[in-house]
């Protein structure tokens, strides 16, 4: 078994860096040009593993990527799908993403289907996403709420135009549209939390029919039929974990550069600043209906506790937790390296994500030295003078809590150990030598990253 070591650096983060391709516009880059009749080019496309695995869906269904320096082109199948007795089944492998939306891709496609994925893939809910897609008729069943999952899909999917739907996830959304899209009288949804907007935002790059209204949308039945580009930009999530590298690493500057700022995906960064940390960010330009631009980060010694409760009226105005939901588990690490407390509430949603990362995060903390308290749906945390380390972590093989120990392991003050590393690819291809600034994967004289065999 492959093994990281970590130690301090001897020299701090500094730079300018690219952040990995976006992996959510990737997904949606992809189910949405499913839907189209001609080519789809996709710029800049994410590699991750969770990415890999919507673009073999889309392969089993009949559609041909060709990819070419750095794109990759969906054509539409040559021939419709054979339809078997049998049920096609589909392995959607780590990817909750790819399982959620490709549910109304395939609801709207004749034949029956089944996925499936890894282990922590079946334990995740997926009902939030099968019980509004029967309102428009779709056929989809979930085995006690989770997988394997069959659809029984149909061409001329009835559609659905009674009260708004109310949705709760950008996943749950994203389906309801694909399905809408491809039925006789689409959809309309009302939105009920903060969510990222990735997809209406193509949506309407594409020049697919939606009108928004508040938080309502009205999705018609449409079929795009025109050569088309996407662009993805970096994706924010990834850039993250640099992002807290440099304002926990002494002496540290970093820029990084074509990063998506999309509004509904900075409340991180607006985290990290309400506790005193030097981040700037700015919107350079706008392509394909995204902002993007660059994040500057350097290191912030006076770091205090922060208190997001979206329950608790007196916190507000204060960043979206909703809207921070992957990052929450490095913001606790910057947390237990700051002064005061941290109180985390509202993100009961991270106990059912490819870990339980409530619970996940509370260990690696505790761990490495920090004082954590695990509530329900958040954290409480306490800032500690420094983290100790000496240990190696379990991260339960979630991509997120490894690279969340990897920043830990850069300030704690004896080594971090961290097993089967190559997690960090479901959502971040190449991240350990984006964290060694592209140099081989061999220790620094007194310092760095080292691979070592358990």
């Amino acid at each position: 078994m492959d093994i990281i070591r970590i130690e301090r650096p001897t020299s701090p983060l500094r730079g300018q860096v690219h952040a990995p391709a976006d992996k959510s516009i990737t997904h949606r880059a992809l189910l949405f040009g499913a839907l189209n009749r001609r080519a789809t080019h996709i710029l800049n496309p994410s590699v991750s593993a969770d990415c890999l695995a919507t673009a073999n869906l889309l392969q089993t269904l009949g559609y041909r990527l060709v990819a070419s320096q750095n794109q990759v082109t969906l054509f539409p199948p040559e021939a419709p799908l054979s339809r078997n007795s049998e049920p096609l089944w589909i392995d959607c492998h780590n990817s909750g993403t790819t399982a959620r939306m490709s549910m109304g891709l395939l609801a709207a496609t004749a034949g029956t289907f089944q996925l499936t994925g890894d282990d922590s893939l079946r334990k995740r809910p997926m009902e939030r996403a099968a019980a509004p897609l029967r309102l428009l008729g779709a056929s989809v069943e979930v085995a006690n709420g989770t997988m394997p999952i069959t659809i029984h899909g149909k061409e001329g999917l009835a559609g659905y135009q009674g009260d708004p739907i109310p949705v709760a996830s950008a996943q749950v959304w994203t389906a309801l549209a694909l399905a809408g899209l491809r039925s006789r009288d689409g959809v309309i949804l009302r939105q009920t939390t903060p969510m990222r907007d990735h997809s209406a935002r193509m949506m309407e790059h594409l020049g697919m029919p939606l009108s928004t209204a508040n938080s309502l949308s009205t999705i018609h039945p449409a079929r795009l039929d025109a050569e088309v580009v996407i662009s993805i930009p970096g994706d924010l999530s990834g850039a993250a974990f640099l992002v807290a590298g440099a304002v926990l690493v002494p002496g540290s500057h970093l820029v990084i550069t074509d990063v998506g700022l999309n509004p509904t995906r900075i409340a991180f960064l607006q985290a990290l600043r309400g506790m005193g940390a030097q981040v700037q960010w700015e919107v350079e330009r706008e392509i394909n209906n995204e902002p993007r631009g660059c994040i500057t980060a350097e290191y912030s010694p006076d770091l205090r506790g922060i208190e997001l409760d979206p329950a608790n009226r007196k916190t507000q105005p204060a960043p979206s937790v909703a809207q921070m939901m992957d990052e929450l588990p490095l913001l606790a690490l910057v947390a237990a390296r700051a002064e005061g407390s941290t109180v985390i509430r509202g993100a009961g949603e991270l106990r059912v994500k490819e870990s339980d990362r409530i619970r996940q995060t509370a260990a690696v903390l505790r761990a490495l030295g920090g004082e954590v308290k695990e509530l329900e749906d958040g954290f409480s945390i306490t800032g500690v003078q420094e983290l100790h380390g000496d240990c190696r972590i379990d991260h339960a093989g979630d991509h997120r809590i490894c690279m969340m120990a990897a920043i830990a392991g850069l300030v704690t003050k004896q080594p971090v150990e961290i097993p089967n590393p190559s997690v960090a690819e479901v959502s971040f291809p190449k991240f350990w030598k984006a964290l060694l600034g592209g140099r081989d994967q061999k220790r620094a004289e007194g310092g760095g990253i080292a691979l070592v065999k358990g």
